[in-house]
């Protein structure tokens, strides 16, 4: 027996007609290896708070009898988006669906058994949600870890430094596993991680997007300020796309989309307790400091970073260290301390161009800002003070630091 409750299920079956029986035998396929002998389903399809840009998000609930009983089975699918608009993102999605497919099927695997083989305790360990087999180029099953009371912070707040700091010891952990990797592996490094290339399509469309994302700025900006950040513009592009090429400083494997709507968190009594990263679909190999980078100024105002930006950034190192003494690793031979604070300089204006592109698309008051199907020259995003606030924040920043002139 099948029931499916939600004002939106017509969209799960409208999700691409070619695709829709697909994703029924997904659900089937794991209603059988769960051994149900009867059993009820209920999807509802949702936009979480307008962080995703990538996917259609579906919650798929079992509940029903096995041999040995009542059970219950609560799966998220994230669906790739349908229609001709997946062709001319400035994001190849089939390439990240594909990447985060690599992730969970390939990737977990070969991190969990590293870390086993070495014992590291439980608490200290590198997670992964639980993913299902049935997962394709189409779509990414996982266990839906929201019913283990999971969730993810809402994408216009500004984070606190306990939960920038569990965070940052997350990421390090990452990256650290991505060297130990290298170490231990480096044939499957050399063919499987180093041609890890960045989804992004620097084409017109993409063009576009930064001239549009470039003027949103802009547009709030001082005489001085605007025209400091006017003269970096024309270098926006060549340097983006270095950095994302992954050609400089240190390398290894990026999470490349590191911020809190990518990060699932548990909390006791309002205090963060457990974290667990999330969507892997830009991975690619680059520089570690990128992701770090990334995570500061897409989660971050400028107070925030005034206070404690040095502070995580000793943080993020130390984690490294620590992580990777559980291998026999040193950091200062795996990331020398002065190659990383050469790569942190070298690149932390990677911060103005993500804060640049993202913040308008996660302050914006509209909950379904799609890339994938909108023309990207002419993208409408409605921001609002608080949007304004954390750009300037941002210009003002690296008018500071001597990166704007």
């Amino acid at each position: 027996m099948e029931v499916q409750t939600d004002s939106r299920t017509e969209i799960f079956e409208s999700i691409a007609d070619n695709n829709y029986l697909e994703l029924q035998q997904c659900v089937k396929s794991i209603i059988n290896k769960e051994e149900y002998v009867s059993y009820n389903v209920t999807k509802k399809v949702f936009t979480p708070d307008g962080g995703s840009f990538l996917g259609i998000l579906c919650e798929v609930d079992i509940e029903g009898v096995t041999a040995a009983g009542k059970k219950e089975t609560n799966i998220f699918m994230k669906i790739i988006t349908p229609g001709p608009g997946v062709q001319i993102s400035i994001i190849s999605l089939p390439e990240a669906y594909k990447s985060e497919l690599f992730v969970y099927e390939e990737l977990s695997p070969i991190f969990s058994k590293l870390q086993n083989e070495v014992k590291i305790p439980t608490e200290e360990k590198y997670k992964f949600v639980k993913s299902y087999g049935e997962s394709n180029p189409n779509v990414i099953i996982l266990e839906n870890m929201s019913k283990k009371d999971f969730k993810t912070n809402f994408r216009k707040d500004v984070i606190t430094l306990q939960y920038a700091e569990m965070a940052i010891a997350e990421l390090a952990k990452f990256h650290a596993l991505s060297f130990i990797l290298e170490t231990k592996r480096p044939k499957y490094f050399e063919r499987k991680i180093k041609t890890i290339k960045a989804t992004f399509s620097f084409d017109e469309d993409w063009d576009g997007f930064v001239q549009n994302m470039c003027q949103i700025t802009l547009n709030y900006l001082d005489e001085d300020s605007r025209r400091k950040l006017e003269d970096f513009i024309p270098s926006f592009n060549e340097k983006y796309r270095k950095y994302l090429e992954g050609n400089v400083g240190r390398l290894c494997l990026r999470h490349g989309d590191f911020r809190p709507n990518n990060i699932l968190v548990k909390e006791n009594n309002g205090v963060v307790s457990e974290m667990i990263p999330i969507d892997y679909q830009l991975i690619c190999y680059g520089c570690p400091i990128l992701d770090f980078i990334y995570f500061i100024f897409s989660s971050t105002d400028q107070k925030f970073r005034r206070s404690h930006l040095l502070h995580l950034k000793e943080l993020y190192y130390n984690n490294l260290r620590s992580f990777l003494k559980y291998f026999s690793l040193d950091v200062s031979s795996v990331y020398p301390k002065n190659d990383f604070e050469r790569d942190f300089e070298d690149m932390l204006d990677y911060g103005l161009m993500i804060g640049i592109l993202l913040i308008p698309l996660l302050m914006t008051s509209d909950d379904n800002v799609d890339i994938t199907s909108e023309p990207l020259v002419g993208l409408s995003v409605n921001v609002d003070d608080l949007c304004r606030e954390r750009l300037v924040g941002i210009v003002e920043d690296f008018i500071e630091w001597g990166y704007l002139n």
